[in-house]
């Protein structure tokens, strides 16, 4: 019913006041922010992406010479990032059964030709510390020998086989000569007194026989068949 009254009817020059005009409600479809439009096809290009930072650069060789042979550093390189040639290195570099048990362990779950070197330096290492000290034993068994009177041929057969049955590649040059050289001194004292005793025999059977001559040479002349004068 009072729709008329906002048609602005005049009445004799006199205009009714017009009722506020409302905001008009904002369109979300309308101030909805629209896509940009695919580069290439009218829309704006795409912004470059930002340049990632360089990647730093590591002087690993430095670094392996740094370490020189402190072990906690050679096991820090071989079980860090560094590549596979340093990490090598590095293992190669350990020295003494504690560090090599220690990398065996530690690398366990890394690289496996890293922790395949560890392993084989390792079990090197401790088969030549076995092997030292049983040369060390057969040696002073030998010694023992070379001083007695008497040497039995069984006992220097059992020494030679017992030293033949170490891994020659786990005992030093060293060892390994002296040794050689003490079976040798052994051997030739053997032989000397061997050949003594069997002059000695010879000797004594000679004795035994001019004895035995000089004795019927007496038992004759006393009986008068044998010339005194002889």
């Amino acid at each position: 019913m009072l729709g008329w009254i906002f048609k602005k009817p005049v009445i004799k020059g006199l205009e009714l006041p017009q009722a506020p005009s409302r905001p008009a409600a904002a369109n979300p479809k309308s101030t909805a922010a629209k896509p940009a439009a695919p580069a290439g096809k009218g829309g704006p290009a795409k912004a470059p992406a930002a340049p990632a930072a360089p990647a730093e650069i590591v002087d690993w060789p430095a670094r392996l010479q740094a370490a020189g042979s402190d072990a906690q550093a050679l096991l820090a390189l071989a079980e860090g990032a560094a590549p596979l040639e340093i990490k090598l290195a590095a293992v190669e570099a350990l020295s003494g059964e504690a560090a090599l048990k220690q990398a065996e362990l530690r690398l366990r779950n890394h690289e496996r030709r890293v922790h395949r070197l560890a392993k084989q330096r390792l079990m090197h290492l401790v088969a030549q510390r076995e092997a030292g000290h049983r040369a060390g034993e057969l040696i002073a068994s030998a010694e023992a020998l070379l001083a007695e009177t008497q040497v039995p041929v069984n006992r220097l057969v059992e020494l030679d086989h017992a030293w033949q049955a170490l891994d020659a590649a786990h005992v030093d040059a060293a060892t390994q000569a002296r040794f050689t050289a003490l079976l040798q001194q052994i051997t030739d004292a053997t032989r000397e007194r061997g050949e003594q005793a069997q002059r000695f025999k010879r000797w004594s059977a000679d004795a035994r026989q001019a004895l035995v001559e000089l004795q019927a040479i007496g038992r004759e002349a006393a009986a008068g068949q044998q010339d005194r004068a002889l």
